[in-house]
């Protein structure tokens, strides 16, 4: 009852900011859930009121991805470094890596905090006498919340903010990142056995509103990785779901398709062979008999984020003939890739494309160092896949290097990107 009453007052601040309503009314102090609230009296045009019930815990801490910046004062090591109640119309969110602590209050049972937040996700979590723990009334979207295995990036709750186009007009627009499409797809959680080991397999599933398991034809699939230490549920916990049901909601998406997300976590360095063979030997067979995907190549893309960018890149190289589309974000490249594999005539004939942010380190450290071996095919440069396509005659795309880092905020931008205007066309 309380999780419920809880989305509907998010779903009625929502409604009202889309509408153009006047406030809705909130008694910060009656507030006893995480809520996101229309708000007058924030810089913002919104508030985010942040709830810990008291369990006799002498002190609670909230960590989270609110530091902001001057594209005037950015680079990759600088930033204005100001925190929701310094936020000014026209900063970005900036470096979520460094995520500041900030002392809750106690009252009514309930620890409390309130912040002005720009339009956008933002993710969160408590420490209640030095314990780390997520928002109990707005738990990650785990495939088990009560593993032992979970990793840092599973440990972490989130909530959107919405968009106000007035006092947020020199700021990122982050609507397409909302939940409040009125049709929704559906995720969830598989494990299967690996076929090369005794490994256990995990990943997610998205499949589209509509979705339709005996449709005459198979549905077009993308399979999505995480970076070095994410798993399967690292998209979906980061928007993945909620971005993709707006895209569809809004016809941006050429034709619908079934996402899968591996973990592929204890396969990154050195192993990225076998987390292919995984894929192709057990993942996507089973994806065929229980989603109906496709078994077409042309119908079928590899996509990652920094360690699976690399991991893209990988699997283009090594097995270019298993998908059409390869699409790597921020990918540094790695001993285990071979770049004199760009010389395979295949390459030209696939649909290749790269992202990476204005302050990503791994484009910064070759542009730094512009004569040194990271210009080109050192471990950490981005430019050295460019430059072998280049060298190569190989084709590629390069999406808009927006002002962001190495992190989610420039992630789920970039995805957005790819499938409203690459994917399936």
């Amino acid at each position: 009852m309380k999780r419920n009453l809880l989305f509907a007052s998010l779903a009625l601040a929502l409604l009202c900011a889309c509408t153009g309503k006047t406030d809705v009314p909130v008694n910060e102090s009656s507030i006893s859930e995480t809520a996101v609230y229309r708000s007058e009296a924030s810089p913002t045009g919104y508030y985010a009121t942040f709830c810990f019930p008291d369990q006799n815990y002498k002190e609670v801490k909230i960590q989270g991805e609110w530091v902001f910046s001057d594209l005037g004062d950015a680079s990759v090591k600088t930033s204005t470094n100001a925190g929701p109640y310094e936020w000014k119309n026209g900063y970005v969110q900036w470096n979520t890596t460094r995520q500041p602590y900030y002392d809750m209050t106690l009252s009514d049972g309930v620890w409390r905090i309130t912040f002005p937040l720009p339009s956008g996700t933002y993710k969160y979590k408590f420490f209640a006498d030095g314990k780390e723990c997520w928002d109990p009334a707005n738990p990650p979207k785990n495939r088990d919340l009560n593993a032992t295995d979970l990793s840092g990036e599973d440990r972490f709750s989130a909530v959107y903010v919405p968009y106000d186009p007035v006092r947020q007009s020199l700021s990122q627009d982050r609507s397409l990142e909302a939940p409040t499409a009125a049709h929704k797809g559906t995720y969830h959680y598989a494990e299967i056995p690996s076929s090369l080991s005794d490994e256990v397999l995990r990943f997610g599933v998205y499949l589209p509103y509509g979705f339709d398991p005996k449709r005459a034809e198979p549905y077009p699939v993308l399979v999505l990785y995480h970076g070095g230490g994410g798993t399967e549920a690292s998209w979906i916990n980061n928007g993945l779901a909620s971005i993709m049901d707006n895209l569809y909601e809004k016809g941006m998406v050429a034709e619908p398709f079934v996402i899968l997300t591996p973990n592929g976590n204890r396969f990154f360095r050195g192993r990225r062979e076998e987390l292919d063979q995984n894929v192709l030997q057990d993942i996507l067979p089973y994806a065929v008999a229980h989603y109906n995907a496709t078994t077409d190549p042309a119908k079928r893309a590899f996509a990652g984020l920094s360690m699976g960018g690399a991991t893209t890149m990988f699997t283009l190289l090594n097995h270019p003939e298993e998908f059409q589309y390869y699409f790597a974000m921020s990918a540094p490249t790695t001993t285990d890739i071979d770049l004199d594999l760009f010389a395979n005539p295949v390459l030209k004939q696939k649909n290749i494309c790269l992202a990476v942010g204005m302050y990503d380190f791994v484009k910064v450290e070759c542009l730094l160092n512009p004569n040194s071996s990271q210009a080109r095919g050192g471990e950490r440069s981005f430019y050295c896949y460019e430059y072998a396509m280049v060298d190569n005659g190989v084709a590629f795309k390069t999406l808009p290097e927006y002002e962001n880092g190495h992190d989610w905020v420039l992630w789920r931008r970039h995805i957005v990107d790819y499938v409203s205007r690459y994917l399936w066309r």
